[in-house]
């Protein structure tokens, strides 16, 4: 294989990495949503979220976990609803530290 050859493999296993996938999806949310300042994509791992992919002011979320109820997220999956926060910071559903 070719030096182009490699490149092009290389491209085409990016796109289809779940990972880089769901990056370019919250990069775009953000830059859609003009008020959004982070965003990010969370997986339930028995009774803990686990932020996979974060972007924007949640950056520094990604990878670690949180319980359930402690979050936005968290609160969405308990309650069955959508949420619409315009202040994170004087939210009452979400931990000061997720703020």
């Amino acid at each position: 294989m070719g030096g182009d050859e490699l490149d092009l493999e290389a491209a085409i296993r990016a796109l289809s990495s779940p990972l880089v996938l769901m990056e370019r999806i919250l990069d775009e949310a953000l830059r859609l949503v003009a008020t959004a300042v982070g965003a990010a994509v969370s997986l339930v791992e028995g009774d803990q979220l686990v932020f996979a992919c974060t972007a924007g002011s949640l950056t520094d979320y990604c990878g670690p976990s949180r319980p359930v109820g402690t979050s936005f997220s968290g609160w969405v999956l308990e309650s069955g609803n959508t949420l619409l926060c315009d202040d994170v910071v004087q939210d009452g559903r979400a931990t000061r530290e997720m703020a």
